[in-house]
């Protein structure tokens, strides 16, 4: 069994890379063969966009050798982003699984 993690950059601090980099540590993460894809970095415009299209041709090319697609995001920019990844993968009847992250703003008095 093999899984393809998509998700932010290791550069971008937040959450979502805290939770993947402690996987990596894990031993599920060899177990499971798993490869971290990379579509977003906290940077300019073009750099984002280099981000998401490298990251896509990279996911296009892996995930035939893959089983299972673990996709991380959070607030609407990112699960629109990341919704092309979760179609394709069902386009190849792979197993998707969505890590979502929700958060919420303190109302400010």
């Amino acid at each position: 069994m093999k899984v393809l993690v998509v998700a932010t950059s290791r550069k971008t601090r937040g959450g979502i890379t805290s939770v993947i980099k402690a996987h990596e540590m894990g031993e599920q993460w060899k177990q499971y063969h798993c490869k971290w894809i990379q579509t977003h970095r906290d940077d300019p415009a073009l750099r984002k966009l280099l981000y998401f299209i490298i990251g896509l041709i990279e996911y296009i090319v892996l995930l035939p050798f893959y089983d299972i697609v673990h996709v991380h995001f959070s607030e609407p920019p990112s699960a629109i982003r990341k919704r092309i990844f979760v179609r394709l993968a069902k386009l190849m009847n792979k197993e998707v699984v969505i890590h979502f992250i929700l958060f919420q703003q303190k109302n400010s008095k």
